[in-house]
C-alpha cells in the first residue's frame, strides 16, 4: 500500500511543481510557456488519478486498505494539486489579461 501512496505523493508533487513555475512564467509574461507546464502538470496529475483509482477499486473489491499518515498525506497532495490547478490556471489567464493590457490588445 506505501508503493500506492508514494507513487501519489510522487506524482501529485511534481504536478503542482510545474503549476507553480507555470505561475512564476506567467507572472514573468511568458504565458505561451506558462499554458504548456499547466498542460504537462495536468497530464501529470491524471497519472496520480489514476493511481487513485487503482487504490479505490481494491478497496471496492474487498481489498483491506490500511491507512497510514503516508496514505493521508498522499492524499494531502492529491487535494493540494487538484485545487492549484483550478486556481493557477485562473491566475495564469488574469496574468494574460493583464500583459494584454499593458500591450493595448484589451480594451
Amino acid at each position: 500500500m506505501n508503493l500506492f501512496a508514494f507513487q501519489l505523493i510522487s506524482k501529485a508533487g511534481d504536478s503542482f511543481s510545474m503549476m507553480m513555475e507555470g505561475l512564476e512564467n506567467a507572472k514573468a509574461g511568458n504565458i505561451v510557456e506558462a499554458k504548456k507546464l499547466m498542460k504537462d502538470a495536468k497530464d501529470t496529475l491524471n497519472e496520480a488519478h489514476k493511481i487513485h483509482t487503482e487504490l479505490l477499486v481494491k478497496e471496492a473489491q474487498g481489498e483491506t486498505i490500511t491507512y497510514s499518515p503516508i496514505l493521508v498525506h498522499a492524499q494531502d497532495h492529491m487535494t493540494k494539486a487538484s485545487l492549484a490547478d483550478i486556481f493557477i490556471n485562473e491566475q495564469i489567464n488574469l496574468y494574460q489579461i493583464i500583459f494584454e493590457m499593458k500591450e493595448g490588445k484589451v480594451v
